[in-house]
């Protein structure tokens, strides 16, 4: 299979926008559509780990635009306890935050908050 310069460049740029979580819409001219073959980007299908990607994705999302503490050492875990369940770890002065996520997340990867719930661990004397 060859690629000309413009469609490799295409591709990486693509690439790129994935990596950090923009959504490209593929509306570069393919002069040869039967060359490349682009999946749905967003199709999830039965892949856990797309699957996964995608209810982190959410998690830090949410964190980003309504977690209210700026200090501290930032997040220090994020575990996955049940199918669609994810605790955060976020460590503060004297104690951890832990923030609780239950999420749905459909075959286009569409995810849905179902329930957060936040608790803490203190260390404090």
């Amino acid at each position: 299979m060859s690629f000309n310069t413009k469609t490799l460049s295409n591709l990486l740029i693509i690439c790129c926008l994935i990596s950090i979580g923009v959504r490209p819409i593929l509306c570069f001219a393919n002069p040869n559509p039967s060359k490349i073959s682009l999946k749905n980007i967003e199709h999830c299908g039965l892949s856990a780990i797309k699957k996964s990607n995608a209810l982190i994705q959410f998690v830090l999302s949410d964190i980003k635009s309504t977690y209210p503490h700026h200090g501290g050492g930032g997040i220090s875990e994020i575990k996955q306890t049940q199918t669609n369940v994810f605790v955060v770890s976020i460590a503060q002065e004297e104690r951890i935050d832990q923030l609780t996520y239950e999420l749905s997340i459909d075959d286009s990867c569409k995810v849905a908050l179902v329930k957060k719930e936040e608790s803490a661990i203190s260390f404090g004397q």
